[in-house]
């Protein structure tokens, strides 16, 4: 078992942020970005604590020829994500079904968003990788792509929210936004679209399968 975290920062309020974070209008928005084939809303509902959502992603890519006979000869990538996203914090909590024996690879992960100032917070990725079974001889391959993909999705996202925020200044959508008091949340329409500034890039990668690796990249 490993856990690694990845961090960016984003030029975006944490409240206004953590408010179109994992919400079907931002996943659609996203696609082109990710190279993603799609990005489809399975099932979605709420009680007073929680957002429960279930989702079908299908990237740009397909299973390796050696590799399809973990995936029932389907070589079409696609994989399930059950998120629960908190309306009294800013957490939302996943857990990744893959393409390939779902039985003996297991990711799940937590992500939360800290402020930093009025116009930028930092989101904070964490998943921990279990392998068992046939796929653990090469478990490293397998996690060190994912990882790759994660990291590369951190990096793009300042940009998608740049694009983001022009695109619903410009279709005059306002912005909801994440407010909370005494544990109770509410997602309300902010007053005004915040100003995008330009800030630095930052991924941070800790990798700690035995608790001794780390590496850092910053992207400027």
């Amino acid at each position: 078992m490993s856990t690694h975290t990845l961090t960016t920062i984003i030029p975006m309020s944490a409240d206004d942020f953590y408010a179109i974070t994992e919400t079907h209008e931002f996943d659609q928005f996203c696609i082109p970005y990710l190279g993603l084939n799609s990005h489809e809303l399975k099932e979605e509902n709420e009680d007073e604590s929680n957002i429960y959502r279930r989702v079908c992603i299908k990237p740009k890519t397909s299973v390796p020829k050696f590799l399809l006979k973990f995936a029932n000869n389907q070589s079409e990538v696609s994989y399930e994500d059950t998120q629960v996203k908190s309306k009294i914090k800013r957490e939302i909590s996943f857990k990744t079904n893959p393409p390939l024996l779902p039985e003996n690879i297991n990711v799940e992960g937590v992500i939360n968003i800290e402020p930093l100032d009025d116009n930028s917070c930092l989101k904070v990725h964490k998943v921990t990788f279990k392998f068992t079974g046939a796929l653990q001889w090469f478990s490293s391959m397998i996690e060190n792509n994912i990882l790759s993909e994660l990291k590369k999705t951190m990096e793009l996202l300042p940009k998608i929210i740049a694009d983001y925020k022009k695109y619903l200044i410009e279709k005059g959508i306002p912005i909801k936004t994440f407010t909370y008091q005494k544990g109770v949340s509410i997602l309300s329409v902010a007053p005004q679209p915040a100003q995008i500034e330009a800030v630095a890039i930052e991924s941070v990668i800790s990798a700690q399968p035995n608790g001794q690796q780390q590496q850092q990249a910053v992207v400027e």
